[in-house]
């Protein structure tokens, strides 16, 4: 499921939302613009897929539809 993007937790503003392989290197936050690194965490598959947050929820929705 997680091929073509990972799903990036921005522990500066503490949103999720999904890193695709073809945006650019850096790590932009998509809600506060956060070029940190070292504030941003990558989402494991198995810690994606349980959680139930509704952020984590409308990515699944949107991941099921462009799928």
């Amino acid at each position: 499921m997680l091929n073509n993007y990972e799903i990036v937790e921005c522990q500066k503003c503490d949103n999720r939302f999904i890193s695709y392989d073809y945006e650019e290197e850096h790590i932009v936050c998509k809600h506060c613009y956060n070029k940190d690194r070292m504030e941003t965490v990558f989402l494991s598959y198995d810690h994606f897929s349980e959680c139930d947050c509704n952020q984590c929820e409308e990515i699944k929705k949107e991941v099921n539809n462009n799928a």
